[in-house]
């Protein structure tokens, strides 16, 4: 729901938002364009879980993160 809040008063504003790429992809019209952000700031995720972790999360991080359309650490961005 933030995520369509922001994009709401961008549009509204007439300003343009920083999301998550998978939000953005999720709310933009076909009018509107994916622009890279001009930060060099990285950006972590964590996962809350139960302790141990399951061993299937570790397997599932890589797709996680393409399905995302996220940079998974050391590699390339995904593409659409």
């Amino acid at each position: 729901m933030r995520g369509e809040v922001a994009v709401l008063t961008a549009r509204s504003s007439g300003q343009p938002t920083l999301l998550a790429r998978c939000i953005a992809q999720l709310y933009r019209t076909p009018e509107e364009s994916l622009t890279p952000a001009p930060s060099p700031m990285r950006f972590t995720l964590s996962a809350v879980t139960r302790t141990p972790p399951p061993a299937i999360l570790n397997t599932l991080v890589p797709q996680l993160a393409t399905r995302m359309g996220l940079i998974p650490a050391g590699g390339h961005t995904a593409q659409p």
